[in-house]
């Protein structure tokens, strides 16, 4: 209706203007029949999407499923990294594990930064995990920080990677890891430390993360997966590269508890438009929430809940299915190349219609 509406006024308007000046033939055909040719093309556009859009959601989503389960631990911020909290922290994790193994997943799903040390460097903490994943009896993807390298021989600093490890149950079989790509800007790293004096201005050197440089798929258990740590699932191009080389469903691993009460949903937001763009089941696992299951048309099949409806800062376990999918989309094969067609096509007109000499005034 709205839509209706527009076109008439678009069509009707300048011909009005055309009464008051240059005449009715003159208006209709240097200004109106324009106006119309576009207004119809778009609305034409746009009934053509919708149609589309329709028939999309009318077929099944096909395959084989698959059962998934992400935990939503919902670890206090100023416990979380408290050393008197560590064995408190994986046993609520190891806890929960059990439970979601009674539903027989193929793949149980921690939060971003789940062990209170890093796996690699606590051994452990990663003897601990093995052996809930050994108990559980199915594959384990768990948030924890990785040691990387010494940033000189001489100081020992250490640096970290925010990275996911996928662990089998199986205790011979070696972990596969992912490393975070795009860092958190004053939150894992200092944009332009070298050349910025932040200490001056009180910002403190709280960044000591290295990126990954891999876009890891994994090989999981009946299905291949990539990985977006935190606020990737913003980024559309770089959900795109794990689809592209391979990954048949994204998994968003996350802790937005320092980010207040409304990012959750924002958060939530963007990674609707990942599964649309990608034609992908996206999975998020959040510490506090949002944790849920989003299909490839963007809708919100499930999510942690509560008995009142909450889905943030409460704990909990669901258990829901997804299906791995092949397709490959016209962003998937493409990228963004189409905006900045448009970006140009644009600048191309603006710049036309500047230098485009106005008629003489008589």
């Amino acid at each position: 209706m709205r839509l209706s509406h527009a076109t008439l006024a678009a069509v009707i308007s300048p011909f009005l203007r055309g009464l008051r000046g240059q005449g009715v033939a003159t208006s209709w055909r240097y200004r109106t029949l324009p106006t119309v040719l576009m207004t119809l093309g778009t609305a034409g556009l746009t009934c053509l999407a919708l149609a589309y859009g329709k028939a999309a959601l009318a077929k099944p989503i096909a395959g084989s499923e698959v059962k998934i389960s992400v935990l939503q631990g919902n670890i206090e911020r100023d416990r979380k990294w408290d050393f008197k909290y560590a064995r408190w922290i994986l046993q609520t994790y190891a806890d929960m594990t059990l439970e979601a193994s009674k539903d027989h997943p193929k793949l149980i799903i921690w939060p971003e930064a789940a062990t209170p040390q890093a796996i690699n460097l606590n051994a452990q903490v990663n003897a601990q995990v093995r052996d809930i994943a050994a108990k559980a009896g199915t594959h384990l993807l768990i948030g924890s920080t990785h040691h990387e390298k010494l940033s000189t021989k001489a100081s020992g600093e250490l640096k970290f990677a925010n990275s996911v490890f996928l662990i089998s149950p199986d205790k011979e079989t070696k972990n596969q890891k992912h490393d975070k790509i795009r860092l958190l800007p004053f939150g894992e790293y200092l944009p332009m430390k070298d050349k910025i004096p932040w200490s001056y201005i009180g910002v403190p050197d709280i960044g000591n993360y290295i990126p990954g440089k891999e876009f890891t798929v994994f090989d999981g258990p009946s299905f291949r997966f990539g990985v977006a740590i935190c606020w990737e699932s913003i980024f559309p191009d770089l959900i795109r590269e794990f689809v592209k080389r391979g990954a048949q469903v994204i998994i968003n691993s996350t802790n937005e508890g320092w980010f207040g009460e409304t990012a959750p949903y924002q958060f939530l937001a963007w990674n609707v438009f990942r599964a649309v763009e990608n034609r992908a089941y996206v999975v998020r696992c959040a510490n506090t929430g949002i944790s849920c299951f989003i299909d490839p048309y963007g809708r919100i099949v499930d999510r942690v809940k509560d008995k009142e409806g909450r889905d943030i800062h409460i704990r909990g376990v669901l258990t829901s299915t997804i299906i791995p999918l092949e397709s490959k989309t016209f962003y998937t094969r493409f990228g963004d190349w189409p905006v900045w067609l448009g970006f140009a096509v644009s600048a191309g007109l603006l710049l036309l219609a500047f230098l485009r000499k106005k008629p003489e005034q008589k």
